[in-house]
């Protein structure tokens, strides 16, 4: 007798739970937005994410990051200290002790993401102007959009790819995203 009550309990939550009028609830993944750019004249596609800088909220830091295969990092661009300002901001090396000039830098990973490869230096000694710039600014809303330029130089202290070039030159870089706490 047992068996038919939990049978029946059981068949009557399955049937109750499974209503075709009901859609399924369906979480939506977090909006990142996208970013492009052109390194050494080879197109690609990054995935951006931008937040408040630590330490300092009146600036933000960027990450546009290079995946392949099954989300595997292989190259990375980054912000640090970005002005919320529509007008054009120059680049500058980075440093750990500059926190009022923003900042720039470009890695290479190796393997399955997980291990540096080259680190490469802004170039101020070149022809190329290094910038970035906001061309939109949504306080309410975090959504942002920009564009930006450089030019590096391997790191002599961190060459670990000697397959990777001596330099790297982005241009047309484009990104739009949304600010995340």
């Amino acid at each position: 007798m047992k068996k038919y009550i939990v049978f029946a309990f059981g068949l009557f939550v399955f049937l109750n739970s499974c209503r075709p009028d009901e859609e399924p609830i369906v979480t939506p993944d977090p909006y990142t937005g996208v970013a492009e750019a052109k390194i050494n004249g080879e197109e690609f596609e990054f995935l951006p994410a931008m937040s408040p800088s630590p330490g300092n909220d009146s600036t933000f830091n960027l990450l546009l990051n290079y995946f392949i295969g099954n989300q595997v990092l292989r190259k990375r661009v980054f912000f640090r200290y970005i002005r919320q300002t529509l007008s054009v901001q120059p680049l500058f090396v980075a440093t750990s002790t500059d926190k009022e000039n923003l900042q720039c830098g470009f890695g290479t990973f190796l393997y399955d993401g997980d291990v540096s490869g080259n680190y490469y230096l802004l170039n101020p000694n070149d022809s190329i102007e290094d910038f970035f710039r906001f061309l939109s600014f949504d306080e309410a809303s975090g959504e942002v959009s920009g564009v930006f330029q450089a030019s590096f130089v391997v790191s002599e202290n961190a060459i670990f790819d000697p397959n990777s070039p001596d330099t790297i030159v982005i241009t047309d870089g484009y990104f739009e995203t949304k600010i995340s706490d």
